[in-house]
C-alpha cells in the first residue's frame, strides 16, 4: 500500500512590499502585513486498483490594515445636492438613461442634463 502525502507553504509579509501611494503623500509609514497560506493532501489505496481515498486542507492565516481615504464635500457641493442645482460645476454633462423606443419621440424625455 502506497500513500502519497504533499504539504504546501506560501508566506507573504510586509517586508517586501512598498508603502500604498495615499499613504506615502499623506506622510503615513507602511503598515504590517502576514500573509500566511498552507495546506496539505493525501491520497492512496483502499484496495487495489479498485477503490482509493484522497483528502486536502487548505487553511489561510491573514492580518492586514486598511488605509481609507474620504473626501469631505464643501459647502458649495453640499448645497448643489440639497438644491439639486448643478449648474455651478461648469459645462452641462448630458447622459442617456433609456435607448428611446422609438424614433419620433423627443430625446428630451430620454436625456438627463446635469
Amino acid at each position: 500500500m502506497r500513500i502519497t502525502e504533499r504539504a504546501t507553504s506560501f508566506l507573504r509579509n510586509d517586508k517586501l512590499d512598498a508603502n500604498t501611494f495615499f499613504n506615502n503623500r499623506a506622510g503615513v509609514v507602511k503598515q504590517g502585513f502576514r500573509r500566511n497560506e498552507f495546506g496539505g493532501t493525501a491520497g492512496g489505496p483502499i484496495r487495489k486498483d479498485r477503490t482509493f481515498f484522497f483528502a486536502d486542507y487548505q487553511g489561510i492565516r491573514l492580518a492586514q490594515p486598511l488605509t481609507i481615504t474620504n473626501t469631505i464635500p464643501t459647502v458649495a457641493q453640499r448645497n448643489m445636492i440639497v438644491t439639486g442645482n448643478f449648474g455651478a460645476l461648469g459645462t452641462p454633462i448630458t447622459i442617456l438613461l433609456q435607448r428611446p423606443p422609438r424614433a419620433e419621440l423627443p430625446p428630451a424625455r430620454h436625456l438627463l442634463t446635469v
